[in-house]
């Protein structure tokens, strides 16, 4: 179960939104929280709203190093720091020292490789700013989680693909395309339906106008994303 704690957009007026991304996935074994939002009070606020106790998370697995991804760390930490933190290699080296200093353990990833059974980081895409993506095997397909896609959201579902070879179940979370033309968004939702992508929610920084085409070609397969959102995977 993948449920979304942090973003632009909320479900419930109790539940509090900001620019940023964080969902936490719960699998089989541990629980990942993927990506920590800008503001560490927001995200523990949401965290608690949502029934999702700080000291249940067992993994930290950050996309890259803009802070409104990496913000809500040191709060996270602070509550609980018995987690072990995936971190791009591209973070800087003072905020890995920091990390470590905590008493969490810090894991610097460069290739791509298994971070759970069942779950694989693409390692760091690269890009203008590199990034890496979460691929969960489920009985539903493949599961695709980025914070921001900035290698190109085309790029991340590609190498994902490359690297597990199932069928596409879903894609979640930030997409970076509030800038592109309404020729690139064409090309990029045309290319994922080729591409086999099931169910589809875009969050974060996709932008209104792709999310809306998404939402018309993808139909009862789009799911919408706020703080609260619960996308079962099994």
């Amino acid at each position: 179960m993948i449920t979304i704690v942090y973003n632009n957009t909320k479900t419930k007026p109790e539940l509090s939104a900001d620019w940023g991304f964080a969902c936490v996935i719960e699998t089989s074994g541990p629980t990942i929280l993927f990506d920590t939002g800008a503001s560490g009070t927001i995200l523990l606020h949401n965290l608690r709203a949502l029934d999702v106790a700080p000291a249940d998370i067992d993994l930290v697995v950050i996309s890259h190093a803009h802070a409104d991804h990496i913000g809500g760390l040191p709060a996270l930490l602070r509550e609980n720091s018995r987690v072990t933190v995936f971190v791009p290699a591209s973070l800087p080296k003072g905020a890995r020292d920091f990390i470590a200093e905590t008493g969490a353990a810090v894991e610097v990833v460069t290739a791509a490789g298994e971070v759970l059974p069942g779950v694989t980081s693409t390692g760091e895409l690269p890009g203008l700013l590199p990034e890496q993506a979460l691929v969960l095997e489920t009985p539903g397909g493949m599961v695709v989680v980025t914070g921001c896609a900035h290698p190109g959201i085309l790029t991340v579902v590609e190498a994902a693909r490359a690297l597990v070879g199932w069928d596409l179940g879903l894609v979640v979370g930030g997409f970076h395309m509030g800038g592109i033309s309404g020729e690139q968004t064409e090309a990029v939702v045309t290319r994922l339906q080729e591409l086999g992508v099931k169910r589809i929610c875009p969050a974060h920084c996709t932008g209104s106008v792709a999310t809306l085409r998404f939402q018309e070609m993808f139909g009862d397969k789009f799911i919408s994303a706020g703080v609260g959102t619960v996308i079962r995977i099994s």
